[in-house]
């Protein structure tokens, strides 16, 4: 009796081996994931597990767009080859990963892997993709690596490391203007003093300030109403973002926006090896934004005009022990990074570092924000 089993075992055994039934010889993948996406594209993976009983012909992605249907807001789409299709050869069995260009931005995709046989084609379970939308007022920064620092900088720009990103993110296009941080300060009820549980957010006494209170509101000097705000502390600056749904950018994303993301530009300005084309440098005003050369995502003024703060405290020896993946920078410090330079100042790299106590209200520091995803 035991033996029978056994036999029957061995035989159903290798009757799966071989593929008695036909759904065995096609090829087989595990279902997709979603590794990268932005507003035109998406990165998805699979493995393919076997490569099924004759020689994979044709192989590559599918997808469609989410329906619009009410009745449809939850359920999956399964895209065919009859649909969009871009091909990506797919043999052995390995992880695949494929990149999809030309989509539309802020629509729902459903996107899966599929590999065609002699016996037929075999469906990933498909994956759901949310483009994200384009702003004309925000820059779209996507996921990647980079070598962060100067080896032939400073010594607090040393040594040169491998920063990786896991998140893409978006970041303003310009430094926040006065208008932006007036509005911010009169929506959030913030009193005459722009100081909110002990914290200054702007000197309004600063003659460099150029936001003033009413007696009932906060109000922007004429013709200053599209120039960078200055004179916000960092408790200021964060407060906006933090109101905004963002955040002040970190040092290292700050520095991989800069210098174009995964373009990698190499320059030493944002967007130019020639200071003057990208930056407002050597000057005794302020300018209005975007009125140099963007560098090569579009972003402005990232060299210049305004110092920026960013999210990270300082120090001087943060990169000999900074984190591979999404760095955050020290624990704790005395002092909050500051970037790019300023319109008074001699030409700053963009490898350059600075910094400055949270509480310092300058009329040469501004900032922007990130958005991450």
């Amino acid at each position: 009796m035991k033996k029978s089993i056994l036999f029957t075992f061995l035989a159903l055994a290798t009757c799966l081996w071989t593929g008695c039934n036909d759904d065995e010889e096609l090829p087989a993948m595990s279902r997709t994931s979603l590794k990268s996406y932005g507003p035109t594209f998406c990165e998805v993976q699979s493995r393919l597990y076997l490569a099924g009983s004759s020689d994979i012909r044709r192989s590559g992605a599918c997808w469609v767009m989410k329906s619009t249907k009410e009745y449809d807001e939850k359920a999956l789409e399964f895209a065919t080859v009859e649909d969009n299709v871009q091909e990506f050869p797919i043999n052995n069995p390995d992880l695949y990963r494929m990149r999809i260009e030309g989509l539309q931005p802020d629509t729902v995709y459903y996107v899966r892997f599929f590999a065609t046989n002699d016996k037929g084609t075999f469906y990933s379970y498909p994956v759901r993709v949310p483009t994200t939308k384009i702003y004309d007022d925000k820059v779209f920064v996507e996921m990647g690596k980079f070598m962060m620092g100067n080896a032939a900088g400073k010594l607090d720009e040393m040594p040169m490391h491998e920063v990786e990103f896991e998140h893409s993110f978006y970041i303003s296009k310009n430094e926040i203007t006065n208008t932006e941080y007036c509005e911010f300060l009169n929506k959030n009820e913030v009193g005459a003093n722009a100081t909110v549980n002990g914290d200054q957010w702007i000197n309004l006494q600063d003659p460099a300030c150029q936001l003033s209170h009413d007696g009932s509101e906060f109000v922007v000097k004429d013709g200053a109403d599209k120039l960078p705000v200055v004179c916000v502390t960092w408790f200021g600056a964060q407060a906006f973002c933090e109101k905004n749904g963002g955040s002040l950018p970190t040092e290292s994303e700050w520095e991989f926006a800069a210098n174009s993301g995964l373009l990698k530009t190499g320059t030493a300005y944002a967007g130019s090896a020639i200071a003057s084309e990208v930056a407002w440098f050597n000057e005794s005003t302020l300018h209005q934004g975007g009125m140099k050369k963007a560098n090569g995502l579009g972003i402005f003024d990232m060299s210049g005009n305004v110092a920026e703060w960013c999210n990270d405290w300082y120090s001087d020896k943060a990169y000999e022990n900074a984190a591979e993946k999404n760095p955050q920078g020290p624990k704790s410090g005395n002092k909050k990074v500051v970037r790019g330079g300023a319109y008074n100042q001699a030409p700053v790299t963009i490898t350059g570092r600075n910094a400055q106590q949270p509480t310092t209200a300058s009329p040469y520091i501004g900032f922007r924000v990130v958005y991450k995803i």
